[in-house]
């Protein structure tokens, strides 16, 4: 069959439903196109989880040759969110410091909670 033929046989189909079996329709067709798109990758998309194959493969949380940027961790969590899988973090850098006694000693109070 020909995509003439199959375009016209959808569209005598579609004229005779009713509007919520056109609505069915209608999810149908967008789960489809987002499960078809979902499966194709882009370039970037592509090197993103390649890079975070890596880590996970290395067991590691930075390739300090080859870091992750924000923008392939938003990718990386757009991709595995849809095959629901573990997500990446994603710390904004404006909300995330350490700080300079970061290997400091704890006070004794708080040593004092871990054995309390």
């Amino acid at each position: 069959m020909n995509t003439a033929t199959v375009k016209n046989q959808l569209i005598e189909k579609i004229n005779t439903l009713s509007a919520e079996q056109l609505q069915l329709v209608a999810n149908l067709v967008s789960q489809f196109e987002e499960d078809f798109n979902s499966e194709k990758m882009t370039e970037k998309e592509e090197k993103a989880m390649a890079k975070w194959e890596y880590l996970l493969n290395k067991n590691q949380e930075i390739n300090n040759n080859d870091p992750l940027s924000n923008e392939e961790i938003k990718l990386i969590r757009r991709l595995l969110s849809h095959q629901g899988k573990n997500l990446p973090l994603d710390l904004p850098q404006d909300n995330f410091f350490i700080a300079d006694d970061f290997n400091a000693p704890l006070p004794d109070d708080i040593i004092n909670l871990f054995y309390s």
